[in-house]
């Protein structure tokens, strides 16, 4: 599905500090496919998105066109309130330069990050904007339960250690009960 021409390459934390201007240069460089990164929250009026989603970022993929700069699949600590903190819950993000969209190549970089994440012991935290059809896709066909749609979101989590799969079921049954619960109550406090 992709050209001959397109190439991957996989970095750890340290090579994404040295690739640091490079990285964010193509981000901040990026028009609407930046609504993929931060559910759309990522605009020019808030640089520090950017340097944040690099601060954390655990493990990165790159796509290359030539020696451009056309995608980047990468796994970021995701600290937070709620389950998050009893929980080991990392989530990704895949962002493909528009012209080069269509071709597999999110899918290819999603692959490539997962199989990278095989050791890790942590759940996949994936939330995916809900008209990203394609990216919902291949996030069904790699075998993530599905969790909830809301406000404009579909949540799904998969575990990347065979280690956890057998937990799975429950967190996706307590992710499930905790949105409920703030549902209940942001519409009886609103």
């Amino acid at each position: 599905m992709t050209s001959g021409k397109i190439r991957f390459k996989l970095y750890d934390q340290v090579s994404i500090m040295e690739k640091r201007d490079e990285i964010s240069s193509f981000l901040k460089g990026l028009g609407s496919e930046k609504r993929t990164l931060y559910g759309g929250y990522l605009e020019d009026a808030y640089p520090e998105k950017f340097d944040r989603i690099l601060k954390y970022t655990i493990r990165l993929v790159a796509a290359f066109d030539e020696n451009e700069l056309i995608g980047l699949a990468g796994i970021r600590k995701n600290f937070g309130k709620g389950l998050r903190k009893y929980f080991p819950i990392v989530r990704a993000y895949t962002v493909v330069r528009e012209s080069h969209q269509g071709r597999g190549i999110g899918s290819e970089l999603s692959r490539i990050r997962e199989d990278s994440m095989r050791n890790v012991l942590a759940f996949h935290l994936s939330i995916i904007l809900q008209d990203n059809t394609p990216m919902i896709k291949i996030v069904k066909k790699s075998g993530y339960y599905f969790i909830k749609e809301t406000g404009g979101y579909v949540y799904h989590i998969k575990s990347l250690n065979p280690f956890l799969l057998p937990l799975t079921p429950f967190v996706v049954v307590v992710y499930r009960a905790l949105f409920l619960i703030r549902s209940i109550l942001r519409n009886h406090i609103l």
